[in-house]
């Protein structure tokens, strides 16, 4: 995969959703090389927060959506 990828994210679901702190999963954002595809800068690092939380969720999503528009494009 290396040179043919760009790591452009991971952001950890939250810890509430999974019965064994072992059994946490991520979501590693990947994007394939090419003629428009650059390294994003920083790369998005996140976790998100409580789906309970609406609030701190909707603001995470409006963040993801900031650093997209700002550092993919």
């Amino acid at each position: 995969m290396q040179g043919r990828i760009y790591l452009q994210g991971l952001l950890n679901l939250p810890s509430e959703l999974f019965q064994n702190a072992a059994a946490q999963k991520a979501i590693l954002i990947l994007q394939n090389t090419g003629e428009k595809a650059k390294q994003a800068d920083p790369v998005m690092l996140g976790e998100f927060p409580s789906f309970k939380d609406q609030q701190a969720f909707a603001k995470f999503l409006t963040e993801i959506d900031a650093w997209e528009e700002k550092d993919l494009k």
